[in-house]
């Protein structure tokens, strides 16, 4: 693989990376919840399986918040997003995420995390928040900026909708929230949900390099809540391979080691694998 990545979305912050086997809806939402602690998060309110918590604050002064719980009843546990101030968000559209005796395995760091089930892109196995690393030559005053989303089509269907975990978008539920406008929607096409920037090329040179190594490219996103997204950042501690690659496989690049986060994505307009920094 080759190109130079782009430094300034490395945290420079040890990533927390976290496996739990949940039998249960709380015993999800408490390794959850510990395992955002662990990566710098902070307990804002609540106690026991109904807790709020606070990212950390990024570089260009970004935080969020995200409630995670057991519901009481049901397959799953919730998380749902909330800006800051608490004035925009909508629990009745969380997350569901399923504890089913899967193991997950979390990668998080103060400002982003990534859960799922390694080996499983069936619905309610992926669930991912972040407030991106604006771009710094980009003219326009964000004060606030922060994507939730995840794979299920609700509490009981297996289906697994669009995600990072077979595309370079999201096709499924989503909590966003930028600047004074927020969306939640049980189920958001990519014209108002996360795109990362691809570009596969033509005649499926998939982006190779004279020695036969693929293009590699930070994880550039746009969302926006109220109208046709614009490129805004990147995700943290992320990269983008010009290659079809199987899942959850290991990945050493840039003297770190990566996983990969996508599974076989063949899609010619949507092109890559994401892979996520470990170490």
């Amino acid at each position: 693989m080759a190109n130079i990545f782009y430094s300034q979305t490395y945290t420079g912050q040890p990533v927390t990376v976290q496996e739990f086997t949940p039998s249960t809806r709380a015993a999800w939402v408490t390794n959850m919840i510990n395992a955002l602690l662990a990566a710098g998060w902070s307990q804002i309110s609540g106690s026991g399986t109904d807790r709020v918590l606070g990212s950390g604050t990024t570089p260009d002064n970004l935080k969020y918040k995200v409630r995670i719980w057991d519901p009481g009843s049901g397959n799953c546990a919730r998380v749902g997003l909330r800006n800051w101030n608490e004035t925009l968000l909508n629990d009745g559209l969380g997350m569901f995420c399923l504890p089913g005796g899967f193991t997950w395995k979390v990668i998080a760091s103060a400002y982003q995390f990534v859960a799922w089930v390694p080996g499983s892109t069936a619905g309610r196995t992926f669930v991912m928040a972040t407030a991106p690393k604006l771009e710094p030559a980009v003219n326009y005053n964000i004060t606030t900026a922060a994507y939730l989303g995840s794979n299920d089509d609700g509490d009981s269907n297996t289906t697994g909708r669009v995600s990072l975990r077979d595309r370079t978008y999201c096709g499924g539920r989503v909590g966003m929230v930028l600047n004074n406008d927020a969306l939640f929607s049980g189920a958001q096409d990519v014209t108002r949900n996360l795109l990362l920037y691809t570009s596969a090329g033509i005649n499926s040179d998939f982006r190779e390099w004279i020695d036969g190594s693929r293009d590699v490219l930070e994880a550039r996103v746009k969302f926006h809540p109220t109208t046709l997204p614009k490129w805004l950042g990147y995700l943290w501690d992320a990269m983008l391979v010009y290659a079809v690659m199987a899942p959850d496989q290991t990945v050493t690049w840039d003297g770190r080691t990566w996983i990969s986060l996508t599974a076989n994505n063949t899609v010619d307009n949507a092109l890559g694998t994401v892979c996520l920094l470990v170490s």
